[in-house]
């Protein structure tokens, strides 16, 4: 089983898709690989793809007055970006590189139509 199915079987949001369904999905994934230090998506801006992490490390954070406030910090065979897509809101948090990564992905049309109304 290729690596990007393993990762997506273990995500919880994709648990009710029937077989047929995983396979689209698993065909619609592209791969993209980041440098470090690099924003991937930043709060507040239009939701466009959801993101699994096959390899690295990235940290979310929302802005504040007093400065950024730690969220999450993402490591293998996590994901984000779901919110924005699944609910139509702006992003909800900011999410940068620590270290290179290796991310799945998939655009927002693509991930409509492949999963329709979860």
């Amino acid at each position: 089983m290729r690596e990007c199915e393993q990762l997506i079987d273990k995500v919880d949001i994709f648990q009710n898709l029937n077989l047929y369904e995983r396979s689209k999905l698993y065909e619609s994934m592209q791969v993209k690989r980041v440098a470090a230090e690099k924003y991937i998506i930043r709060e507040g801006e239009t939701g466009s793809c959801f993101y699994l992490v096959a390899e690295g490390q990235l940290v979310a954070y929302k802005q504040q007055e007093m400065g950024n406030k730690l969220v999450y910090v993402y490591r293998r065979g996590d994901y984000f970006g779901e919110i924005a897509l699944l609910r139509n809101l702006p992003r909800q948090a900011s999410v940068k590189t620590i270290t290179d990564c290796r991310l799945y992905f998939i655009n927002v049309d693509s991930f409509s139509r492949v999963l329709g109304p979860l």
